[in-house]
């Protein structure tokens, strides 16, 4: 704590009882401070009512008001016996300033807390936990739980990928913490999040729905991740083959260890609306370079607008059987896989064309009564940034 010598804190207290046995006491006040800070959270004025007796510890109607808001709350300790969990019952009510408070919950809170850059959300919550975050087996004990409910309209951003406001719940007791964000405002989209975590056996099951998210703000959220936790993920291109309304609608249901990444197993599916699809490294790299094999394709066939499909993750692995890539005047499906950890691909893809086009014919195609997949086929495989392309014939019976 840091006091303003000038404004010490004052109260009025009123102290009885017998002492010696500890049997029948009590202890009653209520403190008035001005520009108190805990731990770099500035407060300018508080007041709390504390009442002390054999049976418990008790901090009452606290009043904190700082730059954002009010935060309110309580705190009680039962001091009839020493349990061998120890846990103090709480509850918590009104505006909390996130980037002021990061360290006033203790560092097992911190770390959460740093990952995000956000000046307050609102906040409700109650529930029972250790005080002393250290001993695994308080964090463990049966009779832990707590709620919180969390909102906040405010921009900010976590591990650099910026929000625009969102809307959650959070559960936890001694088997299961849950969350559930059903609206996160991203990407000029809404993404909606659920996540849960079988506190004993570790394991976790996840569902994500992204919808209508603009692909270049989600491709800087994704540079931005990245360059924060040190890892590359996704090469970086020109930005400025986006355009500025291309959508991704995506569609994730997982499980896996939370300790494990690697054992994380799951489906999806995926939908691309980009009328410059055909020139994006990172969603059009199926239509790269197929303009330059020896295939009698009029211009415009490779111009594509969609994409969408299915698809399995195990491991680091995304697997899928019919990824199609359309245009108005064909489409490319696409089965394969991509290890998004090594940047690696192996996919088969195979040209459609739509409609009854004129198409010049090379010598060894005699005929083209059936679409140019009935005899073609596109081998791509190596890394994701420079892959290889290879044309797969098939003999005509």
């Amino acid at each position: 704590f840091k006091f303003d010598t000038g404004n010490p804190p004052h109260g009025n207290f009123i102290i009885s009882g017998n002492w010696i046995d500890g049997t029948n006491h009590l202890t009653y006040g209520i403190i008035n401070c001005k520009n108190l800070t805990y731990k770099d959270f500035f407060i300018k004025d508080s007041n709390l009512q504390i009442s002390i007796d054999q049976n418990s510890t008790s901090i009452e109607n606290i009043n904190l008001h700082h730059t954002y808001g009010n935060l309110n709350g309580a705190l009680s300790l039962n001091r009839i016996k020493q349990p061998i969990h120890k846990n103090f019952n709480y509850t918590l009510d009104g505006i909390l300033p996130i980037n002021d408070c990061k360290e006033a919950f203790g560092p097992t809170i911190q770390t959460v807390l740093d990952d995000f850059n956000l000046s307050s959300v609102f906040i409700k919550s109650t529930g029972q936990i250790p005080y002393d975050s250290n001993d695994i087996n308080d964090t463990l004990s049966d009779d832990n739980f707590y709620t919180i409910d969390l909102s906040s309209d405010q921009n900010g951003t976590w591990h650099d990928v910026k929000f625009n406001g969102f809307k959650g719940h959070i559960t936890s007791d001694f088997n299961t913490t849950k969350f559930d964000f059903p609206l996160i405002l991203f990407a000029n989209g809404k993404l909606s999040l659920q996540f849960s975590l079988n506190n004993i056996t570790e394991s976790v099951i996840f569902s994500l729905d992204l919808i209508n998210a603009y692909i270049r703000d989600l491709y800087f959220s994704v540079l931005n991740f990245q360059t924060k936790i040190g890892k590359n993920i996704l090469g970086s291109f020109n930005p400025d083959l986006m355009s500025k309304n291309g959508t991704l609608d995506l569609q994730i249901k997982a499980n896996c260890s939370f300790n494990d990444l690697s054992s994380f197993k799951g489906s999806g599916k995926i939908t691309v609306n980009e009328n410059e699809l055909s020139k994006l490294q990172m969603l059009g790299f199926l239509s790269r370079g197929i303009s330059n094999l020896p295939l009698p394709l009029p211009t415009g066939t490779l111009k594509f607008s969609k994409l969408e499909g299915l698809f399995e993750i195990e491991h680091d692995v995304l697997k899928f059987d019919q990824i199609i890539l359309s245009g108005l005047l064909s489409k490319i499906v696409n089965r394969g896989s991509f290890n998004f950890i090594k940047g690696e691909l192996d996919i088969t893809s195979k040209i459609q064309l739509l409609g009854n086009l004129p198409i010049p014919i090379v010598k060894q195609f005699a005929q083209f009564a059936d679409p140019l997949s009935t005899f073609a086929e596109i081998k791509i495989t190596g890394p994701w940034a420079e892959p290889e392309w290879k044309l797969l014939i098939k003999p005509i019976d």
